[in-house]
């Protein structure tokens, strides 16, 4: 899918994507990671958490939880 002249190729990329959890969110955080980049998944709903295993099941990258605590 993702080939070295690709302009989606997003190996080395980092995206923090809010509302991330479900919905909108959650779909954007898939296609970016499938498209090589490092996703960090920022929602205060539980959701987020299933959202970031589901990603590292995947072996995808999920490098960053954030508690607003």
């Amino acid at each position: 899918m993702i080939q070295k002249g690709d302009p989606l190729n997003l190996t080395g990329k980092v995206a923090v994507i809010t509302g991330a959890g479900s919905g909108i969110g959650l779909g954007v955080a898939q296609m970016l990671s499938a498209y090589g980049a490092s996703v960090a998944i920022v929602d205060v709903s539980p959701k987020s958490e299933a959202a970031a295993q589901e990603l590292r099941d995947a072996g995808r990258d999920v490098p960053l939880r954030v508690n607003k605590s």
